[in-house]
């Protein structure tokens, strides 16, 4: 098999294959899909916004991915959670989308926090490049536990009008931030990526 060395990173036929439509992207290319992954990326929530998140997230060449959510697989789960099946109902979330990811992209390093994400949980997210919150409660995530020059990527919205993520002097930390309000999609990641990217080549 081929491989061609870029910089840290080895990008063999079969890697160059699977980005081969990221590469093509002027705003990508190679060298992007190398800072991609070098980066880690916190997602906290796996419910019906962090599925797909998590899926697209999997296949999108970033380094590793930390996911956090310590519920439980339910029936009522099923039509709107789109990684748990049948046969996961009564398994952790973090056990069961840690397992699908890998199956998605068998070269991405998943970490698994299946704890209840608390004031307490700030260390999860503190070195993070980039920030997904998608756990459901309002202002959850406090914006003190964000490092310099990250990414914030709200995908909350509740009846108060504020996100997940709580946005007070975000402007002043983070080097990007987008709520995204109660949906997600290949625009929403697209976003996301490319605002990964931005921020690395400014550092």
């Amino acid at each position: 098999m081929k491989e061609k060395a870029i910089h840290r990173i080895i990008l063999s036929d079969e890697s160059l294959l699977k980005y081969n439509k990221h590469i093509l992207l002027d705003e990508i290319q190679v060298e992007g899909i190398e800072l991609l992954n070098s980066k880690h990326i916190v997602l906290v929530g796996l419910g019906g916004l962090g599925c797909p998140i998590a899926q697209y997230l999997a296949t999108s060449g970033i380094g590793t991915l930390s996911i956090v959510d310590n519920d439980i697989i339910e029936a009522t789960n099923l039509q709107r959670q789109i990684l748990y099946l049948q046969e996961d109902i009564g398994l952790p979330k973090v056990d069961v989308v840690e397992k699908k990811l890998k199956i998605i992209n068998p070269d991405l390093n998943v970490k698994k926090h299946n704890t209840q994400f608390s004031n307490q949980s700030g260390h999860i997210i503190k070195n993070a490049d980039l920030i997904v919150g998608a756990v459901g409660i309002p202002k959850f995530i406090k914006s003190d536990w964000i490092k310099k020059d990250a990414i914030v990527i709200d995908a909350g919205y509740h009846p108060e009008k504020c996100g997940d993520i709580d946005l007070d002097g975000i402007e002043d930390i983070a080097s990007a931030y987008t709520p995204v309000p109660g949906g997600v999609g290949p625009m929403t990641i697209n976003t996301l990526i490319l605002q990964t990217l931005q921020s690395a080549e400014k550092q």
